[in-house]
């Protein structure tokens, strides 16, 4: 073997082996100012394996113990990907994260959260101070800044809003398609007193929906108050929406 093979091998195996053992508290220190609304702490571990907490600022919710693990496959689509799983009781579940040309890749996601740790990521949501438990189920969705392209399934069971006394509501399903920050989304009714059905349509911060909500007659006045925020319901106890 050459003089200079061998010290290119050595010079290999030396960077190899320091990436092995890189801090992850190392690399987020010089990452931070990239990382809008977004703060890990009490960071264990390196850049292929580890845990933090993770704060996010603009929701004012921190989430204990997310763990990551680099997934090599990712590679190959150009993407430096990390499997991440959290167990936190605000958000638990597990995705497949990829970091590609100023994109953030989410596959095979499956998230269960409060629905009050819902609200707080959707501001819209708070102000009804819902309750239940929301499972989240993304196949794929890209984002780039904060225009996202993708498809989300989500389940809201036992919901409840301060607006109506009638606790739960009932069981809803939502099935989002999302194109370039646009969202297309179907709402259904699984189970419940309260009936929801229609499509709608969130864009440039409007929400568009068209549908009906209809409760039975002996149930109107524990759901009036969230009915008459959307409109007047006929005497069958229907609200027929269009806005």
């Amino acid at each position: 073997m050459s003089v200079t093979r061998w010290v290119l091998l050595s010079i290999a195996a030396l960077l190899i082996a320091l990436l092995a053992r890189m801090p992850a508290a190392w690399v987020v220190e010089r990452a931070a100012p990239s990382l809008r609304g977004v703060q890990l702490e009490n960071i264990e571990g390196t850049v292929w394996r580890g845990r933090a907490d993770v704060t996010l600022t603009q929701a004012g919710l921190t989430l204990k113990d997310i763990r990551w693990r680099f997934q090599p496959a990712g590679l190959l689509a150009l993407q430096w990907r990390y499997g991440i799983e959290s167990s936190d009781v605000a958000l638990a579940g597990r995705a497949s994260v990829g970091l590609g040309f100023g994109s953030v890749t989410l596959t095979d996601g499956e998230l269960a959260l409060p629905a009050r740790t819902a609200g707080a990521l959707v501001p819209m949501l708070s102000a009804f101070s819902p309750e239940g438990n929301v499972i989240a189920n993304i196949r794929t969705l890209q984002c780039k800044g904060e225009r996202c392209t993708g498809d989300v399934k989500a389940t809201w069971n036992g919901a409840a809003l301060s607006l109506a006394e009638l606790r739960p509501l009932g069981d809803y399903q939502i099935d989002a398609v999302l194109n370039d920050g646009r969202a297309d989304f179907d709402v259904k009714t699984l189970k419940g007193t309260l009936r929801a059905a229609g499509k709608g349509q969130f864009a440039n911060g409007a929400l568009r929906f068209t549908g009906e909500l209809s409760a039975p007659p002996d149930q109107m006045p524990r759901v009036q108050g969230l009915m008459r925020l959307l409109g007047t319901p006929d005497e069958r106890g229907v609200l027929r929406i269009n806005r």
